[in-house]
């Protein structure tokens, strides 16, 4: 999309739509009062008839406003709760549902009216933010679906120009955000597309080929090593997971020199299991589908590594995703089976189900080994106990290192996603103790699942400074949300892109 700052409403017909920030600040104003706002009294006129209830987050949708040329084809009033309440990401999120909301109508232009709280110091960040999820609420997985015709495939039902009213002493600031949010949203996108593909076309194979032709296009490095180059390195934790399926690991490695050779690399890193059935400890029935979601992280730190030279980040960064297929056969690895990881450590296998940290083990270890990095990003769908903790709303993140944590955590913030840090302290690495191995890839049932499953992935960072996003309950949704799609949400992608920004 096209994106504009004007420092006046511009003046709006048939094929245009306005949206319009309300707190409640505005609705407790005089009726008098009230009328400063745009399109102040189709607002009036909701609250007076009842039509229009004003809660936090909720977005109301009026069409057809007023016959005339001169009248927008519709407006959405966003509701945004008290402004003390309301930080960026509540804005940022329901103003996207508001631009959905807009679409049905299918404008060729959105006017958003600018919330006055985003000021000069934060206008740059909450444009870019919300330009990201803009972009986001364009996209829609239907490529299988032959009901339509291709004509209306191709028709594009969005906006093709969005015109922020803004104070003039915004619009530098604005411009710039919404050139990072454009390229962020169309990166965290592709992750989706990558995602949303089922396991019966998106093999370890197919998300492979996909991140080579990525790399192709930007100018990246990309190695794929494939079975026997893993099993000659050692990486018999990774390869073990993929010994019940025909459809071979492959390991890939994408290098972009920001800074140049002999500069520090940083490191991301995504779990890219293509389908996980649960192996021999094989999961229920209901919802196994959406196991096709479990590769999002690899997906993720593969759509991250393609617009870092777009957004100028001057940082040699190397991105590691491990991909396999994980289904119970006469081949598949078993619970009581001990495996050697390629650093040497040696693993007892009491769940097949806990298969991303058998995966990470020895793509942390590899990148470790290879690339010493000063930093390492790792982005899994890796525990469902931290879906209890933290729902869809947010992911959760450990680490080794306090300065690293808060800068992701800064990097999340800014970038529209919510992180909540989990402890990491030593107490939890005597729930991964085995009496057989050097350790056992499950903690004690029940009880603190994800800082298990990070205290197992910790032994496997050397000296690097890493933080570990178990993404596992804002992988996907299964309804629409904040302007999105139901399907792969594309997390991970901003917080990668923000944070290598900041470094």
């Amino acid at each position: 999309m096209k994106y504009v700052v004007s420092e006046k409403t511009p003046k709006l017909d048939l094929k245009s739509a306005a949206i319009v920030p309300v707190f409640d600040e505005d609705i407790s104003k005089s009726q008098n009062a009230r009328q400063s706002l745009p399109f102040a009294p189709a607002l009036e006129a909701g609250l007076k008839s009842g039509s229009i209830s004003p809660k936090a987050g909720g977005v109301h949708l009026i069409r057809n406003l007023a016959a005339g040329k001169h009248a927008p084809c519709a407006i959405a009033f966003a509701f945004l709760g008290r402004q003390v309440d309301c930080d960026d990401i509540f804005a940022a999120n329901t103003i996207t549902s508001a631009f959905a909301a807009v679409s049905g109508a299918m404008p060729k232009t959105v006017a958003v009216h600018w919330p006055l709280i985003i000021n000069t110091a934060s206008a740059r960040t909450f444009s870019s933010q919300l330009c990201s999820g803009l972009e986001m609420s364009t996209y829609k997985f239907d490529k299988y679906k032959s009901g339509e015709s291709k004509a209306a495939k191709k028709a594009n039902p969005h906006a093709q120009e969005v015109i922020f009213a803004a104070p003039k002493q915004l619009h530098a600031q604005i411009r710039q955000g919404a050139k990072k949010g454009e390229i962020i949203g169309i990166a965290a996108n592709f992750a989706r597309r990558l995602a949303n593909e089922p396991a019966n076309v998106a093999t370890p194979g197919f998300i492979a080929r996909a991140a080579m032709d990525m790399a192709k296009k930007n100018g990246l490095a990309c190695k794929v090593l494939g079975k026997p180059k893993l099993l000659g390195l050692g990486m018999n934790s990774m390869c073990s997971v993929a010994q019940g399926s025909t459809q071979e690991p492959a390991l890939v490695v994408l290098e972009y020199m920001g800074e140049g050779k002999g500069k520090p690399f940083h490191a991301l890193i995504g779990k890219g299991v293509t389908f996980d059935s649960g192996g021999i400890s094989i999961k229920p029935a209901k919802e196994m589908d959406q196991m096709k979601f479990d590769k999002s992280g690899a997906c993720a730190v593969i759509a991250a590594m393609g617009a870092l030279k777009q957004l100028g980040i001057r940082k040699n960064i190397v991105a590691v995703a491990p991909l396999v297929e994980n289904l119970p056969s006469g081949s598949a690895y078993k619970p009581g089976d001990i495996v050697r990881a390629s650093n040497g450590k040696t693993i007892e296998v009491l769940n097949t189900d806990a298969e991303g940290r058998m995966i990470l083990a020895d793509a942390l270890a590899y990148t470790v080994k290879n690339y010493k990095p000063e930093t390492i990003l790792d982005f899994a769908t890796l525990t469902g106990a931290c879906v209890i903790a933290l729902g869809d709303v947010a992911s959760g993140l450990f680490s080794n290192d306090d300065a690293l944590a808060q800068s992701v955590a800064e990097a999340a913030n800014a970038a529209g996603e919510r992180v909540w840090r989990l402890p990491l302290w030593r107490e939890y690495d005597s729930k991964i103790k085995s009496e057989v191995a050097d350790m056992k890839n499950v903690g004690e049932s029940g009880q603190a699942g994800p800082a298990a499953g990070a205290s197992f992935l910790k032994e496997f960072v050397g000296k690097s400074k890493w933080a570990h996003i178990d993404i596992a309950g804002t992988a996907w949704l299964t309804k629409p949300k904040n302007g999105m799609a139901a399907g792969a949400t594309g997390v991970g992608v901003r917080i990668a892109l923000e944070h290598a920004s900041s470094l």
